[in-house]
């Protein structure tokens, strides 16, 4: 069993912002209940380096436009 942080759904709509801030400084998981039971969970991105690397590539690429 983990030991992640939930918070009511009012809550977290209340203190979004500081929540996600502390998320991503944490790195903690954050469970978003609603009456109790879990229906999001926040945590970390944590980038794929196989997506880096296309994102990478389309990045490098360069349209060329003819002048007209």
């Amino acid at each position: 069993m983990t030991n992640d942080r939930s918070i009511p759904a009012s809550q977290f709509k209340a203190r979004c912002m500081t929540l996600l801030g502390e998320v991503a400084s944490t790195g903690e998981q954050l469970v978003i209940n609603k009456r109790c039971r879990p229906i999001a969970c926040l945590w970390v991105h944590v980038p794929s380096p196989v997506l880096a690397e296309l994102v990478g590539e389309r990045a490098r690429k360069t349209v060329s436009m003819p002048i007209s």
